[in-house]
C-alpha cells in the first residue's frame, strides 16, 4: 500500500499464518520535508520501488529499509529483468540499477501521453504512449 502520509506499507511476501498482516512500515518523510503522496509501487528483485510526483525510492522487501531514492518526475516505473527499474518522465525513458539507483541509460521519447504505460520483460522495455489517432 503506498499512503500519501509519507509512509509505504508492505502487505506481500509473508507465510500464511501472517498474510493480510502488516508485515514492516516505513515513515518517508526523510526523503522530503513537505507531505508527498506516493502514487506506485512496484515489488521486484527483493524490494519494494515507490514514485511519488518527482522521486523515486527503492525499500528493502523483508524489512522495509530505504535503500536508495533520487529525484526524477516519474510518471510510472517498471521493473524489468537482470536488477532493472525502468522509468518514464514526460520525455524520456530511464533505466536505473535497481541496486544502487544509478542511471544505466536513458533514450527521449518524443510523442507521450499525460499517462504512458511502460511494459517491462527480461531484457526488454517497452512504453505505450497513447492512442493511434
Amino acid at each position: 500500500m503506498v499512503s500519501g502520509d509519507a509512509a509505504t506499507s508492505c502487505f506481500t511476501r509473508v507465510p500464511p499464518a501472517a498474510i493480510g498482516r502488516q508485515i514492516w512500515r516505513t515513515n518517508l518523510s526523510s526523503i522530503r520535508t513537505e507531505m508527498i503522496t506516493w502514487r506506485q509501487a512496484v515489488a521486484a528483485h527483493g524490494r519494494v520501488y515507490a514514485r511519488s510526483k518527482d522521486v523515486i525510492a527503492a525499500l528493502d522487501a523483508a524489512s522495509g529499509q530505504i535503500l536508495w531514492y533520487r529525484p526524477f518526475p516519474a510518471l510510472e516505473i517498471s521493473a524489468a529483468g537482470k536488477g532493472v527499474l525502468a522509468a518514464i518522465s514526460q520525455n524520456s525513458l530511464v533505466a536505473l540499477d535497481g541496486t544502487t539507483g544509478e542511471r544505466l541509460w536513458d533514450a527521449v521519447v518524443e510523442e507521450t501521453s499525460p499517462s504512458p504505460r511502460l511494459v517491462a520483460g527480461y531484457d526488454f522495455v517497452m512504453v505505450c504512449t497513447g492512442s493511434s489517432d
